[in-house]
């Protein structure tokens, strides 16, 4: 379940969301607070460290603490996060329990630590708007290297086909060598054969070689 959806779970639960389907948009559901819009309590983030965050390779490996310290989001001093909460609410203590239960002794147990419910949901949404900044970041990342991987490809697609084009004329060309080699021997051994023949007549042995090979 991604953040906006553990929002909505945990929302329901703390009794600080409603979950109002809209009357526009195809029927969109509109997730709202009764007392304050999301948008008001929501602070903003370092978009531009996330996205210099988002920029470092291997970039899918950061962790999500790494994203919320790069977009400012700070720990609260009081230790009470939406991970926290959300393991809580996993536990025996809460599970088994109806809803209304489980909302009133979440209710006493932040009232009695002095918590505000409405700060985890802030905090939510700000490590959700977080991971979407660094999402969209990483992924023109890695749609740029894509994009010049392909071009590369395509770089050595073109090299390897002009590779074999230089190969293919190389061969015919070494081929013609020796071709033209081989008819050069013929006439040579065959001079060669006719100089031996002379000389003979006139010094014995003959010293004209002869290669027959």
């Amino acid at each position: 379940m991604n953040l906006l959806g553990m929002l909505r779970a945990l929302g329901d639960r703390l009794g600080v969301l409603e979950t109002a389907r809209a009357q526009v948009s195809r029927g969109a559901v509109k997730i709202q607070l009764r007392t304050v819009s999301l948008l008001e309590l929501a602070g903003d983030i370092r978009e531009d460290q996330v996205r210099l965050l988002a920029e470092k390779p291997p970039e899918l490996c950061q962790d999500f603490d790494a994203i919320f310290r790069a977009a400012g989001i700070q720990a609260p001093a009081h230790g009470w996060t939406v991970e926290r909460l959300k393991h809580l609410l996993q536990t025996d203590l809460f599970r088994n329990i109806e809803r209304v239960e489980a909302q009133q002794k979440l209710s006493d147990l932040l009232r009695g630590e002095g918590v505000d419910a409405r700060e985890l949901v802030v905090r939510a949404v700000e490590q959700d708007r977080a991971l979407d900044e660094f999402e969209r970041s990483a992924r023109e990342r890695l749609q740029e290297r894509a994009r010049a991987a392909e071009r590369r490809t395509s770089e050595i697609a073109a090299t390897i086909e002009e590779l074999a084009r230089e190969r293919s004329e190389l061969d015919r060309r070494n081929a013609g060598d020796r071709r033209q080699l081989e008819e050069w021997l013929v006439r040579k051994r065959a001079y060669e054969r006719d100089l031996a023949a002379a000389v003979s007549y006139l010094v014995d042995p003959t010293p004209i070689t002869v290669d027959d090979t």
